[in-house]
């Protein structure tokens, strides 16, 4: 494994070297167009992410298998039995048994896998009460559970309920793997974009999404936290058949109170990253702001706004769809792609044969404008779009839609 990921690394350098060298060369002959310099300077900046990622993976790799020789390990407890191979694994399977002071769960099925781990649908034997369970995989950072841990604890100040947030049932440790025990919900909004195969919602399905949504943004703000990691993953579905629309907020792994934000940090992923994370200017909880105007969009368009393929991508449309950003947030003498065009996005989706339609469409595109303002302190805050027309536009004047 090494020895391949050595050859990955250095094909990587390689190719990124010498793209870089045909950039440089092409704007000293000057014998390319500024499109064709501009796509080999998106390549170069792409195999330099690339490579990053890579070097960062071969390091992780050599870190682990370093450690794995120098450790010797013995096993005195039941629950200890299992070869390190199948802890990075996380050897659980269905029928297995969790027992904590909360209950004691019996995996039922699995829901999903990501980076952190496995989520399992589980019984807890004890009561009857079906819930999700987030199993990490054992060789996470503490430090990255015990902040998951903070802040899913810090949520319990709050009415999970009433502020539409997943309520967080319980934390322990079962067989070499930490858990997180959640309430059962139904699917993610994602799931149900796919569900309907990219159908876009209408603005009277978005509107309720997203009002609930502020709800939750507006106490996470109140206790001081960034969720920074807002998608259609992110947003669950209580019960879309007896209570349709009725979402809530998940996922507090990457979550952090705002006081520890650092200029610098990379947050967000990437088609949905606020414009101060790129630029390196102060992050506070506008960011996930920002996120909640590009999750409307994509429930809207059924596409993503900006790119998700290279920061320099995802930055060039962010200046082409919303704007130049403004000289005192970014050094002036920066190129400026094209004039503000996402009004002309919104009306080619909009129905025109009705004026109430279309008044509903353009409090829909103030409000997105607002929601993804280049300036973060200018940024629409969950209090003022809560009170935004979209949101409280009276029913007798809604679109049928």
């Amino acid at each position: 494994i090494t020895s391949h990921y050595l050859h990955t690394f250095s094909d990587y350098r390689r190719y990124s070297e010498k793209q870089q060298a045909r950039l440089t060369e092409s704007k000293t002959e000057g014998r390319l167009n500024l499109d064709v310099q501009e796509d080999l300077l998106v390549c170069y900046l792409d195999e330099r992410e690339v490579l990053e990622d890579e070097l960062y993976h071969l390091l992780d790799l050599l870190e682990k298998t370093q450690g794995r020789q120098n450790s010797t390990r013995s096993y005195t407890d039941k629950s200890q039995v299992q070869t390190d191979v199948q802890q990075d694994l996380l050897a659980c399977r269905k029928g297995d048994t969790f027992s904590c002071e909360s209950g004691e769960y019996v995996i039922q099925a699995f829901l999903g896998e990501g980076s952190f781990g496995k989520v399992a649908k589980c019984l807890n034997l004890r009561n009857n009460e079906t819930v999700a369970i987030k199993i990490h995989k054992s060789h996470l950072s503490n430090d990255d559970i015990e902040q998951e841990v903070a802040m899913l604890q810090a949520l319990r100040a709050v009415d999970p309920d009433k502020n539409n947030l997943v309520r967080f049932i319980d934390s322990f440790d079962c067989q070499n793997c930490y858990c997180l025990a959640f309430e059962m919900l139904d699917k993610s909004l994602w799931d149900l974009m796919m569900d309907r195969r990219l159908t876009p919602l209408t603005l009277n399905e978005i509107r309720p999404i997203t009002q609930q949504l502020l709800v939750a943004f507006h106490a996470l703000k109140g206790l001081g936290i960034i969720h920074t990691d807002l998608k259609a993953d992110n947003i669950m579905l209580v019960n879309h058949q007896d209570q349709p629309f009725k979402v809530k907020l998940i996922d507090f792994g990457l979550a952090l109170p705002a006081s520890k934000a650092r200029i610098g940090m990379t947050m967000q992923i990437r088609s949905f990253r606020a414009p101060e994370v790129f630029l390196g200017l102060p992050i506070s909880e506008a960011i996930d702001m920002w996120g909640l105007g590009c999750v409307m969009a994509f429930l809207y368009f059924s596409n993503y706004l900006f790119s998700h393929s290279s920061s320099y991508k995802t930055m060039k449309d962010i200046c082409q769809m919303v704007g130049q950003p403004e000289d005192h947030l970014l050094n002036a003498g920066t190129k400026r792609y094209r004039d503000f065009n996402l009004g002309g996005a919104v009306k080619a989706y909009m129905t025109m044969e009705d004026a109430l339609e279309y008044e509903d469409g353009m409090e829909f595109l103030d409000f997105l404008k607002r929601l993804l303002h280049l300036d973060g302190e200018r940024r629409l805050t969950p209090i003022q779009a809560l009170q935004h027309n979209f949101i409280t536009l009276p029913a007798s004047r809604k679109t049928r839609k």
